[in-house]
């Protein structure tokens, strides 16, 4: 009971090195959304992502340690979704994945809606223009937008990945419905090279990223059968794959699945697959983490789903271009207040829809008993 009461703690149960269920990756899910928000809020202030030490030798060595989850971390994501993927029939398939969908992504965008009519009401300009750049690319499934159509239009942020999730979900079980293993392989392989041949171009309803995490996904499926995640990986193989992502990264490559860029075109995309697959054998070793702390990140990596959705609103609506340009002499104190303003909203917003659809839930089964 002590030990439960911890803020961390190891548990050497056996069971949770063979565990091999979805449930399993609640831990790792939540450790990834804390850096997908923290990212974020750092990007307005300092340019991470493709900061290259400086020429700061020793700063050089300790940012290479995180080319393998700049590369990894995506395709570990969808490989994880992949875990949850069970062949079934086509109608089924859909029927499912859009309602899952449907009110998450509706509310979403009221949301934006609301946000941009309210940003009208305080700044003023063309509400027109406002609609047709902010709220337009949900209805378009759109992201990027800004980069790829010179400011026309804005893209639909964090809640690509639950687009793309879903759509990649509908897309990989009707490719299971060929029963011959190479088929599906076959039918992956060329909707991914479909989708890099026509990465440069804007479509529509994140088509390029659903061909591409298709076969993330289709990896995740494979992991599962084969236990691999069980299975003790050689410290050569870590070292292998770490100084490949390094070298590539040194070579101008980049992987930035959401924005459709590969500098390095396949190659990029290779690597990876072989980085999504390391993260997730070494994130899967910090399950064996209990205590207060760990049972809030799991909490976290549940609502996964719900907080890409809230994060959305608030990485597209929120003045932080207002509040970095404000803080510009002190910029620590910008990053703080920013961090503190994205968490408190998205577990607030979180917590409350937690409880109101468990009242909903509650009130549903009382009402057929």
């Amino acid at each position: 009971m002590k030990q439960k009461q911890k803020l961390l703690w190891v548990d050497h149960d056996p069971a949770f090195y063979d565990s091999n269920y979805i449930g399993m990756f609640d831990l790792t899910k939540g450790i990834i959304m804390i850096g997908i928000v923290l990212l974020h809020c750092i990007n307005d202030y300092f340019d991470v992502l493709l900061y290259d030490g400086g020429g700061n030798i020793a700063v050089q060595l300790l940012l290479s340690l995180l080319t393998i989850s700049r590369y990894g971390s995506v395709p570990m994501l969808f490989m994880i979704c992949g875990y949850g993927i069970r062949r079934q029939s086509v109608t089924k398939s859909v029927k499912s994945n859009v309602k899952l969908f449907t009110i998450p992504y509706f509310c979403v965008i009221v949301a934006i809606v609301l946000c941009v009519v309210l940003k009208w009401c305080i700044a003023g300009g063309s509400l027109r223009w406002r609609l047709i750049h902010d709220v337009l690319p949900f209805f378009l499934g759109l992201h990027p937008g800004t980069h790829l159509l010179a400011g026309s239009f804005g893209q639909i942020g964090p809640v690509w990945f639950f687009f793309t999730y879903i759509f990649a979900g509908i897309y990989l079980n009707w490719v299971l419905q060929w029963k011959q293993t190479w088929m599906q392989i076959l039918i992956l392989a060329a909707g991914t090279a479909v989708a890099l041949i026509l990465i440069g171009s804007p479509l529509p309803f994140c088509l390029q990223q659903i061909a591409i995490c298709a076969g993330f996904m289709y990896v995740g499926m494979q992991l599962k059968r084969g236990k691999i995640l069980q299975q003790k990986v050689p410290v050569f193989a870590l070292l292998l794959v770490y100084l490949l992502c390094t070298f590539s990264t040194t070579v101008g490559g980049w992987a930035e699945i959401g924005n459709n860029i590969y500098l390095l075109g396949g190659v990029d995309l290779i690597v990876a697959y072989l980085a999504g697959i390391v993260l997730l054998w070494l994130h899967q070793k910090l399950d064996v983490l209990q205590g207060i702390l760990a049972d809030g990140l799991r909490w976290i990596g549940r609502h996964m789903m719900w907080l890409c959705c809230i994060h959305t609103v608030s990485y597209l609506m929120g003045p932080w271009d207002r509040m970095a340009a404000y803080f510009e002499d002190s910029p620590l104190v910008g990053l703080f207040l920013e961090i503190f303003i994205s968490f408190i909203y998205a577990f607030a917003v979180c917590f409350l829809l937690e409880v109101i659809v468990k009242k909903l839930l509650n009130f549903r089964r009382k009402r057929y008993m």
